[in-house]
């Protein structure tokens, strides 16, 4: 075999490295872009397992093309062209589209629910909850039962005040602040009259006047 034939057969690049390569370039930038999507379980986990392999697969496979690289000043000047001006450019691009991050300490009791915490994480939040406290059930007193049923109006504060209140039972209306709470007070088997939407002071009044309203037929 003639020489030139030789050297042109050893120099032949091998197509299935080169198409291997783009597919890794393009989940390089898919890497890249995925910071963007919001951050839970599911993200979480595949974010980490394309990080497990693909970047490595890169080097492996660029290097074992980069195996007759020269080191001359035109081919240096290439890899900055085609490299790392083009990388520079779409990080400082990609920077200003991704969404900031802060370290968030939620302090919440024992039957919170967790909405608030998945809601922070979805915005790309390092959100640490702990556990401040327990709620203790306690059941009112006679005299406080008693109170209870002379009342045109309860209002219900909290899901647990709720609960509470659900083994005694109440001819009064109820008033919940909240549809947290008032989402409980029907799983618990309370009729709920109407509903604050906040606990301002205007907000109860014109719930405890819709309950009021409600029930007089007005």
């Amino acid at each position: 075999m003639p020489p030139t034939a030789s050297v042109a057969a050893g120099t032949t690049r091998d197509p299935w490295f080169d198409n291997a390569k783009m597919a890794l370039v393009i989940l390089v930038v898919v890497g890249h872009a995925w910071t963007l999507l919001p951050h839970n379980a599911v993200n979480d986990h595949l974010y980490d397992f394309l990080y497990a392999w693909h970047v490595p697969a890169f080097v492996l496979v660029t290097g074992y093309l980069s195996r007759s690289f020269a080191w001359t000043g035109r081919r240096l000047w290439q890899l900055v062209r085609t490299i790392l001006v083009p990388y520079l450019l779409f990080e400082g691009l990609l920077a200003l589209f991704r969404p900031g991050s802060s370290a968030v300490l939620v302090a919440q009791g024992d039957l919170a629910s967790s909405s608030l915490v998945d809601g922070l994480r979805d915005l790309g939040h390092d959100v640490t909850a702990v556990e401040a406290y327990s709620t203790v059930a306690r059941r009112p007193s006679e005299p406080e039962v008693a109170t209870l049923g002379a009342a045109d109006v309860v209002v219900l504060g909290s899901g647990s005040a709720a609960r509470a209140l659900a083994p005694i039972g109440s001819v009064a209306r109820l008033v919940a602040i909240g549809p947290s709470t008032a989402r409980v007070a029907g799983d618990a088997g309370l009729v709920i009259a109407a509903v604050s939407a906040s606990p301002a002071s205007d907000d109860l009044v014109a719930a405890i006047a819709a309950a009021l309203a409600a029930t007089d037929g007005t």
